[in-house]
């Protein structure tokens, strides 16, 4: 019998639970009982092309699709799973898990040893949700490629920064933040709006601290001395001024 226990994760940040409601922000403890015993039915390992080492869990998706997995390296590459000497487990019993097969198989695939290739070819869409099923189950390299990704996108057209401006605040990611919020000054109020409606503190804070009203060439030539801009500029070496913008901005 397979048993999911959800625990709340030390690492979860209460602002992200409140805002994303889709975003459990859970580790999961798996506890199994019975010897592994495989079949010729079991399912291959697809995540990674002519992957040889033995499947010893599968993982059921949330669409019914079966995905060959390997406890050694969910342990290795995920902090969410549990150590793999700690796993015994009947391999006919598919442990099931709420994420389609299609984030599941990247989330396998970012649990090997492999050139990940380009992940902003996913589109924006598909970067965003896998970045919250690499947070929930504490991937890192793929967290970091979701990064990676959300800031080339970004940087290709302001209606992809507008969207990214929210993740990169809930995943701390204050890198090229001020660049991505400049691109954005083009965009009607509303776009801002839409793109931010479950997160109303990133909202405020980025009406309040950015003159909507000027154009992207106004706002690059002339460098108006705005107060927010002058106090709480971003800068990658000091990480907390959005904080303080939030600060002031609540007061």
């Amino acid at each position: 019998m397979t048993i999911i226990k959800a625990d709340p994760s030390p690492e979860s940040k209460l602002f992200f639970l409140n805002q994303i409601p889709h975003r459990p922000g859970i580790a999961l403890t798996i506890t199994m009982k019975s010897q592994i015993k495989r079949t010729s039915n079991t399912p291959v390992c697809d995540a990674v092309k002519g992957c040889i080492i033995p499947v010893d869990i599968v993982l059921e998706t949330s669409d019914g699709r079966l995905l060959g997995a390997h406890t050694k390296n969910l342990e290795t590459f995920n902090r969410a799973f549990p150590p793999a000497s700690c796993v015994t487990h009947n391999i006919q019993e598919p442990v099931k898990l709420t994420e389609n097969s299609e984030m599941l198989r990247l989330l396998l695939k970012f649990s090997h040893n492999e050139d990940y290739g380009n992940t902003a070819k996913l589109g924006l869409d598909k970067v965003l949700e896998f970045a919250a099923v690499a947070d929930k189950y504490g991937n890192s390299m793929a967290m970091y490629a979701c990064k990676v990704a959300m800031n080339r996108l970004a940087n290709e057209r302001p209606e992809n920064a507008i969207r990214v401006i929210p993740y990169k605040v809930v995943y701390s990611d204050y890198e090229d933040m001020d660049q991505i919020v400049r691109l954005t000054m083009s965009l009607p109020l509303q776009d801002a709006r839409t793109a931010m409606r479950h997160f109303p503190d990133t909202y405020m804070i980025y009406v309040s601290s950015y003159p909507i009203q000027w154009s992207i060439k106004a706002f690059i030539e002339i460098e108006p001395k705005s107060l927010y801009r002058e106090k709480y500029k971003w800068d990658k070496k000091c990480g907390y001024t959005w904080a303080l913008a939030k600060k002031r901005v609540m007061q």
